[in-house]
């Protein structure tokens, strides 16, 4: 019995709720907050309303990442050239080879004498297998830097609408300790219960 005394002292003392001091907040416009706090000092914060998310699409598809920069995600700008550019280089390899072996498929079917192929090395049917797979993946990769064009579009959109979410601190979660009763026996089940408040 005593160990249950102090198991539920312990839960006891780990439930109490450590708040920080309660604030009062004042709006006084669209763009700024007045915090007062309990013991009388008043805080001001600047609140940025100015990002629209027509504008940040407008930006970012005239140019990839202005959009981001409009809504001061820089970090965002090296990730966008990246991805962009990375398949864009990607599509032109793949169209170089893709020439490259259509020429070389032109040469060896126009039954032509003067032309000379380049890869006459390799037989007709690789040459018809490599032309295939280089077209292939250029499409893809052409099709992959479109998608990520969008989705450029869509993070500049979302960042724009989120700019005044509020994440303030009144999130918390709340350890408290609970004591239920066990079916069927006289017994009783000592936990913890988690409480979340937002």
């Amino acid at each position: 019995m005593p160990f249950k005394l102090i198991i539920t002292l312990i839960l006891a003392l780990i439930s109490l709720n450590l708040a920080a001091q309660r604030d009062t907040v004042v709006v006084a416009g669209n763009d700024t907050i007045f915090v007062k706090d309990i013991t009388g000092q008043k805080d001001t914060i600047n609140i940025n309303t100015d990002s629209n998310p027509k504008r940040a699409v407008l930006y970012s598809a005239i140019l990839p990442g202005l959009g981001q920069a409009y809504n001061r995600k820089y970090w965002k700008i090296p990730i966008v050239y990246g991805t962009i550019g990375t398949t864009l280089f990607l599509a032109d390899y793949n169209n170089k080879n893709y020439n490259r072996f259509l020429n070389a498929y032109i040469a060896e079917t126009d039954n032509d004498t003067t032309t000379i192929n380049q890869l006459s090395a390799i037989g007709l049917e690789q040459i018809k297998f490599y032309k295939k797979k280089y077209k292939r993946d250029r499409d893809l990769f052409l099709i992959v830097t479109g998608v990520l064009y969008i989705f450029n579009l869509v993070d500049a959109s979302v960042d724009a609408h989120f700019a005044d979410y509020d994440v303030g601190d009144d999130l918390s979660l709340h350890i408290e300790p609970s004591i239920m009763p066990l079916w069927g026996k006289q017994e009783n089940a000592y936990g913890l219960s988690l409480a979340f408040r937002f």
